[in-house]
Parts: C-alpha cells; structure tokens; sequence
C-alpha cells in the first residue's frame, strides 16, 4: 500500500496509520501514527495532533519491551507535550513529564531526562510555580558540557531567563538572553528552531531582551533588538506559535512608549491565524497582544472590547493564567476605562 503513495506519503499519513493499525502491524502504524501527529501539528490542529500522539502510544506499547521502544515513547511524550501546552490542558501535560520521566530514568540518558527537566520546568512556569521551574532548569545547567547537552542547556538559559524576568530580576535575564543571542549569531544559527519545539529560540529571544531595555527606558536599543528578530527573513520561517508570542512582546514595547512601530499590523497578521485554531493559549496571547497594541495608538474603545475578549480566552485554560500577562490585561482594562471617562468601569476591574 506504502508504495501506491509513495509520492504523496505525507498527505497519506493517517490513511496508512489506520492501515497498518487494523492488519496489527504496530510498528509501522506508530511510524505513520507520530508522522500524521506531526503533520497535524505543524497545520496548528492541536486536539487531532495529541489524539494521534495517544494512537501511537499505543501502538508502541504493543511492540515487545526494549531500550528502543522505551526511547521512542519518551521522544513521543516530549513532542506531545507542547500540542497540549497550547490546549491549556495543563495538568496533563504534567502528567506526561511524570510518565516520560521514569521511562528517562530507567534509560540512563542525561539528554532525554534533560528534554524532561525542561518539561517540568515550562509546566511549573505556567503555573507561576517559578522556586520549582527555576530548580529543574538549574538541574540542566548543572550537567557535564557534553555537545549533546548544547541544545537542552541553550532552551533551559532561555526559560530560565525568562523565570527571572517574571520575577522582576532583569539584569540576570538580560544576562541571560544575551549570552545566547551572541552565540547564536557568532554561529550564524539564528534561523535554527528548538529541537522538537515550534520556537524560533533567536527571535524569542531578540523580544523579551527586547522588552526589558523598554523597562530600562533603553528605547533605541529595544527597536534595534525587536528588529533584529523580525527580519523579513526570519518572518518567513517562523512558526505561528512564535508569531504570536512574539506579537505581544513587541506590542507590549509600543504600548509602554506610546507608539506603533508596525506592532499592530504585525499582530493583525497573526490575529485570525490563530482564531482558527483550537488554541486558547494563542487566541487569548492574540487578545492580549492587539489589546496592547490598540492601546499604543489610541484606539481605547476597541482595546477595551479586546482585552475583554481576552478574559473569555481564559476560561479555556487549566489553573492559574500567565500572571505577567493577566496583570497587563487588568492594568490595561483600567486605563482604557479611565481614558474613555468610565471610572465606575475602572473601580470594577
């Protein structure tokens, strides 16, 4: 059958998974199970891509016990875990840290249980849990400078300054996205995503350093660094999940000074993209950003109507909201109130 599609395979990948899961042959159908899982997530389907990462779990549990199937379920969990993060199903996504975790362990694999220890420590983040976040991130960075280890410890430097710009500690974040901006452009790897993430590390990057010179009243060197990560170039290869986060970062800088700077075409862009998913995460990212960016050109009724919008967003998502982000939407909803003469608005908020 394989070879009837032999042009057209990704486009048959699900065909051949349901295929070869009836005739029972399972490690084909858990080839083409993860193949069509990773189609549907780089079209942003994130529900079809966790329920074909589950179909292929359990394909490879029917395969006899080895190292090898114990490392394939591994990778598989870690990749499931990001389609999950962008559901808001939180909880669950930590669930897969604990399985894959014990799996790692049993394997003796430092890079796996690295890829895990992030995991963990993006999981507490997201729950503003920032002592545990910042522990499993330290255990990364405490490994051996194995060459194996360079890409875990580059995405644990980058979510760790991120813990500690949340946290208010800008100049060991600044420090941080620094260290690896500089290395990644004396590589010349900035067009390189994450291993097994949808995130363009350089861009990212660029952004929050970005924003915390706007904190420093650094201005200029804050366009020069949004610029640096936004080139046409980069632009083109960004994954929309980086297109959102990115959006509100930069919109978070115009709104703080109080000029556009092409935030708010940018977020439009992105905006009805990520709508058509079935992500709350980036709908309410998307809210909060062009909430942001209406307020910096003084648009104050639509910002309103937005940033509420926002809130539905939500409702969507497992636990505690970005603390960071649900602190702007609140402070934001103050101030359009106080600018459109609603004081009774604002005292509600």
């Amino acid at each position: 059958m394989e070879e009837l599609y032999q042009d057209r395979i990704e486009e048959m990948v699900k065909l051949l998974y349901h295929h070869f899961s009836l005739a029972e042959n399972w490690q084909k159908a858990a080839d083409y199970g993860r193949k069509a899982a990773g189609v549907a997530y780089r079209l942003d389907q994130y529900q079809e891509a966790v329920r074909m990462f589950e179909n292929t779990y359990s394909c490879l549990l029917q395969l006899p016990e080895s190292r090898t199937r114990q490392k394939n379920i591994v990778d598989l969990l870690y990749k499931m875990f990001w389609p999950l993060a962008f559901l808001g199903q939180r909880d669950q996504a930590l669930i897969i840290c604990k399985q894959a975790e014990s799996l790692a362990f049993e394997l003796k694999d430092a890079v796996r249980m690295s890829k895990v220890h992030l995991q963990y420590g993006i999981s507490y983040f997201y729950k503003n849990q920032y002592k545990q976040a910042e522990r499993y991130c330290l255990k990364i960075l405490q490994q051996s400078q194995d060459s194996k280890m360079d890409a875990p410890i580059e995405e644990a430097k980058f979510h760790l300054a991120s813990i500690y710009l949340d946290l208010g500690h800008w100049e060991k974040a600044a420090d941080l996205y620094s260290e690896v901006i500089s290395n990644r452009e004396a590589s010349g790897t900035q067009n390189v995503h994450l291993a097994d993430t949808p995130f363009l590390l350089y861009t990212h990057m660029c952004h929050h350093l970005g924003y915390i010179r706007t904190l420093q009243g650094r201005i200029d060197d804050a366009n020069i660094l949004i610029l640096k990560g936004h080139t046409p170039a980069l632009k083109q290869i960004s994954s929309l999940e980086t297109r959102a986060f990115c959006s509100l970062w930069h919109s978070s800088v115009s709104a703080m000074i109080g000029e556009d700077y092409g935030a708010l075409e940018r977020v439009n862009d992105v905006f009805d993209i990520a709508e058509e998913t079935d992500s709350p995460l980036l709908c309410y990212l998307c809210c909060v950003a062009k909430g942001n960016a209406l307020i910096a050109v003084n648009q104050f009724e639509a910002a309103k109507e937005i940033l509420k919008k926002s809130l539905r967003w939500v409702e969507g998502i497992e636990g505690q909201g970005y603390r960071r982000y649900l602190e702007v939407v609140y402070q934001n909803l103050v101030l359009v109130s106080l600018e459109l003469g609603n004081p009774v608005l604002a005292k509600e908020v």
